[in-house]
């Protein structure tokens, strides 16, 4: 037997052999993409919504500790003055409230300003909004108790199906909504399905 024909017989991939690897790499990755796309908008929302959290048990820590009102609004472009406008995606401010509540006043201080839900490079259209009162700010009192209970919903373009809520209870505590009755829609603080992606 000669070791040089051996040899010669083994000598790596055929041109067939590539191009169905690289057919069947094609087909997978295909297949792979527009989960790969809905996945991280999950993510998008899920961080959106923990960032939200993440501020409200600030406000409700700092009211506690400070024995004073501390108050989340939407904010400005600026980031340093509340916003007239109840669209939460826009960001919102942290700040202890002296004078007039969900208003910065000459004593008030911002403790923290929380950047814009951003939309991402293709349209993901954003809304991140209190949808029973429309309210644009809550106040957190030295109890850990709130101004009003409130719902804050954020939707995007996926529609109800995707959509997801903040509760906020009388008492100042917060819980994700629910989807209680496997109709794949959550439902608001009063118990109701979301009717609208606002």
């Amino acid at each position: 037997m000669n070791y040089f024909n051996i040899m010669k017989k083994t000598n790596g991939f055929t041109l067939i052999e590539l191009i169905v690897t690289l057919a069947v790499f094609a087909i997978a990755a295909a297949m792979a993409i527009p989960n790969m796309g809905s996945f991280l908008d999950s993510n998008r929302r899920a961080a959106n919504i923990n960032i939200f959290v993440s501020a409200m048990n600030l406000a409700r820590s700092e009211a506690v500790k400070r024995n004073n009102d501390i108050s989340l609004c939407t904010r400005n472009d600026a980031g340093t003055a509340c916003n007239a406008a109840k669209n939460w995606e826009n960001g919102w401010l942290v700040f202890v409230d002296d004078g007039t509540n969900g208003i910065i006043d000459g004593s008030d201080t911002i403790l923290r300003v929380y950047d814009p839900v951003f939309k991402r490079e293709t349209p993901l259209d954003v809304s991140f909004r209190e949808t029973e009162a429309n309210i644009k700010f809550i106040t957190y009192h030295y109890t850990g108790s709130v101004n009003t209970p409130a719902t804050f919903r954020r939707c995007d373009d996926r529609g109800l199906p995707q959509a997801r809520a903040i509760i906020v209870s009388l008492s100042g505590r917060t819980r994700l909504s629910k989807d209680t009755d496997a109709n794949d829609i959550h439902e608001d603080r009063l118990t109701a399905n979301f009717t609208a992606c606002p």
